[in-house]
């Protein structure tokens, strides 16, 4: 019985070594020196560097180190950086081009957090906000310690991550998960569709580590 329990050990071991995913592997770095230099290659680098800092902290402190790193990338348009209306980039473009819009920054830190963090995915929620102030919309990662919980917000605009009960500058339109990739059963089922088509392919650029 010893035995067994000692090769079932082993095998859950090795089981999560050679099946846990990794965001930023060597090979990933290496593409992105040959492609864009080791000046870029730093901020990956650094990145790493946070990760493992993060690693055995709480999520808010988590929540935290990501965010504020990501943050100092800068805000610009799809069109601005890909001349195109609406792009998903991977976290790998993002940081390479060192720009992107809101959707850049809340994918970048969702999977940063739940890849390399393993953070529970089922605690982050996409969520398209209007800003009071600019009038205008855009996502932010919205992070619920429970299903009660008041979410903390992390933003593209307001560099803190706030609870969402500090932050009446904006309004939730509405949220969609990872899992599900679609929104909540108000929205439309053409806009479903089509959030959930852009989320899969943005899926399948990361698998394929498109820099």
């Amino acid at each position: 019985m010893k035995k067994y329990l000692v090769f079932i050990s082993i095998f859950l071991v090795l089981f999560t070594v050679l099946f846990s995913k990794e965001l930023y592997p060597n090979n990933i770095l290496k593409k992105i020196n040959k492609k864009y230099g080791k000046y870029t290659t730093n901020r990956f680098i650094l990145l790493k560097k946070k990760i493992n800092t993060a690693k055995n902290k709480s999520d808010f402190e988590k929540i935290k180190i990501v965010n504020d790193f990501f943050n100092k990338v800068k805000y610009s348009s799809d069109m601005k950086v890909w001349n195109k209306k609406d792009y998903w980039a991977t976290p790998y473009e993002f940081l390479a081009k060192d720009r992107g819009d809101s959707e850049d920054f809340v994918f970048a830190k969702y999977f940063t957090l739940v890849d390399e963090l393993k953070m529970d995915s089922s605690k982050l929620f996409f969520t398209y906000v209007k800003s009071k102030k600019k009038k205008v919309s855009y996502m932010v990662l919205t992070y619920y310690k429970t299903k009660k919980s008041i979410p903390i917000i992390l933003d593209s605009i307001n560099y803190k991550a706030l609870p969402a009960s500090k932050r009446s500058d904006i309004v939730p339109i509405y949220s969609f998960s990872a899992k599900n990739a679609g929104l909540n059963k108000k929205q439309n089922s053409k806009f479903k569709t089509k959030q959930s088509l852009k989320f899969r392919r943005l899926l399948k650029n990361i698998k394929e580590g498109k820099i």
